[in-house]
C-alpha cells in the first residue's frame, strides 16, 4: 500500500497499475456516493480507463435511510452524465434494521455493488477510501482487540467470485481530494451521517481530525502492519499446503499439524473453519485454543459454524448440520457453491475444490487444492495449494 501522496491522479495510477495487468479496454464499475472521495475517484478513474481505452460505470446506491437521498443520487447521475459516465442506481430495498444501522447499511451495499458487477461481467469494483478511512479502522481494531490481521486495516484489494473490490485512493487524504475538484471547480455532497456522533466511526473522524498528524501517523503503522500480515500470510500459506486439504466441501487437517506450535495450530483452525462454515470473522482466539484442548482428548466439537472431529488421518471439518455422508460426495454437473461468504467453496465435476474469499481481514486469498482454475478470479490472489493434489 502506497504512503499517502499529494497529488490523486498519480496515487490513482500507481495504484492501478500496481494490481495489473488489466484487460484490454478495462471496463471498471466504481462506486460513488456524491461526496467528495467518491467523486474525484469516478473521475480520476475515467480519465485513467479512457487513456488505456476502457471506460468506468458509476453505481449510486440509495439506502433509503436519509430523505432526499434518492433526489442525489438523480443529481450524481445527471453530472456525471454531462462528462459521458454511465451511471446506475441502485436501491436497497426491504425493511430497514433498528439496530447496527451501519454495518447492516454497508452489508447491503456491497451485496448491491456486486451483484451488478457478476451481472453485468464486470470485473474491477472501486470504492473511494482514503487514507482518514485507514486511519479510522485502525482505531476501531485496536478498540477491539484486532489480530495482526484485523489491524493491517483495509485491503487495497480483495478477491471475489466475480472478480475483485479495489482501493486505489488508500494513498490519498481526503483533503487533498476536496483540493483536487475544487479546482476542477467541481462541488460534492455532504453526507451529514459522516459528522452523526451517535456512531462511533463519526466520533472516531472527528477525534482524528482534531489531532494533526494523526491521520498521516495511524496510515504508516497500518501500511506497516500490512507488510507483516503479508509475511505471516506467505508462512501460513505454507503451511495450509502442507497440512490442510479441502474436499467437496470440507476440510482435513494432517495429524502432523498437532505437532505445531500453538499459535499456528489456532491459525490453521480457524482459516479452516472459515473457509468451511463461511463466518465473517475467525472464531475468538479464546474459542479455537478450548476446540483443540477438547480435540486433543478425543472429543468432537462445534465452531464457528462447523463440527469438527477426530478422522483415520487427522481432524475432519464439515458444516453443522449437515450429515457425514452430505458432504464426503463429489457433486455431478456444473460447479456448485458449497459455502456462504466471506468463503465460496466450489467443487466442480471434474478438477478440485477451491475457496474464493470475501473477507477484509483476509484481503486477496484464493486457497486452490490445485490447479489453478480458470476465471479472472482464479487467476489472481494468493495460492493455498498443493495438500492432497
Amino acid at each position: 500500500m502506497p504512503e499517502p501522496a499529494a497529488g490523486p491522479a498519480a496515487a490513482l495510477a500507481a495504484a492501478l497499475d500496481g494490481v495489473g495487468p488489466f484487460e484490454t479496454a478495462p471496463h471498471l464499475a466504481v462506486a460513488v456516493s456524491g461526496g467528495a472521495d467518491s467523486l474525484a475517484l469516478v473521475l480520476l478513474a475515467d480519465a485513467w480507463a479512457r487513456r488505456r481505452g476502457g471506460r468506468v460505470t458509476a453505481l449510486t446506491v440509495d439506502h433509503g435511510l436519509r430523505a432526499g437521498a434518492a433526489d442525489e443520487a438523480r443529481a450524481v447521475g445527471r453530472r456525471l452524465a454531462a462528462r459521458g459516465i454511465d451511471h446506475h442506481v441502485l436501491v436497497w430495498a426491504g425493511p430497514r434494521p433498528r439496530s447496527g444501522v451501519q454495518a447492516r447499511a454497508r452489508a447491503a451495499r456491497y451485496r448491491l455493488l456486486e451483484g451488478w458487477c457478476e451481472a453485468q461481467g464486470v470485473l474491477h469494483l472501486l470504492t473511494g477510501h482514503t487514507a482518514e478511512d485507514q486511519a479510522e479502522t485502525l482505531l476501531l481494531r485496536l478498540r477491539r482487540d484486532s489480530t495482526l490481521h484485523g489491524l493491517a486495516g483495509i485491503g487495497a484489494v480483495m478477491e471475489r467470485p466475480w472478480g475483485r473490490v479495489l482501493r486505489p485512493l488508500l494513498g490519498c487524504r481526503h483533503a487533498a481530494l476536496c483540493a483536487w475538484l475544487a479546482a476542477q471547480g467541481l462541488g460534492w455532497i455532504e453526507d451529514p451521517s459522516n459528522h452523526d456522533a451517535r456512531f462511533e466511526r463519526s466520533r472516531l473522524r472527528a477525534e482524528i481530525a482534531a489531532r494533526p498528524g494523526a491521520a498521516a501517523a495511524l496510515h504508516r503503522l497500518a501500511t506497516r502492519l500490512g507488510r507483516l500480515r503479508a509475511a505471516d500470510e506467505r508462512l501460513l500459506n505454507r503451511l495450509l499446503a502442507r497440512h490442510v486439504r479441502l474436499q467437496a466441501g470440507r476440510a482435513l487437517i494432517a495429524a502432523g499439524a498437532a505437532a505445531l506450535p500453538g499459535p499456528f495450530a489456532v491459525a490453521l483452525l480457524a482459516r479452516a473453519c472459515q473457509a468451511v462454515g463461511g463466518a465473517e470473522r475467525p472464531p475468538p482466539a479464546a474459542a479455537l485454543r478450548q476446540a483443540l484442548d477438547r480435540l486433543a482428548q478425543g472429543t468432537a466439537t462445534t465452531l464457528g459454524g462447523c463440527r469438527l472431529g477426530p478422522g483415520p488421518k487427522g481432524l475432519v471439518i464439515r458444516p453443522e448440520g449437515v450429515r457425514r455422508h452430505g458432504v464426503s460426495r463429489r457433486p455431478q454437473g456444473p460447479p456448485a457453491a458449497l459455502g456462504p461468504a466471506p468463503f465460496r467453496l466450489v467443487s466442480p465435476a471434474a478438477g478440485p475444490t477451491y475457496a474464493l474469499s470475501h473477507s477484509d481481514s483476509d484481503p486477496g486469498a484464493c486457497m486452490l487444492s490445485a490447479p489453478l482454475p480458470a476465471g479472472p478470479a482464479g487467476r489472481r490472489g494468493t495460492q493455498w495449494k498443493g495438500a492432497g493434489s
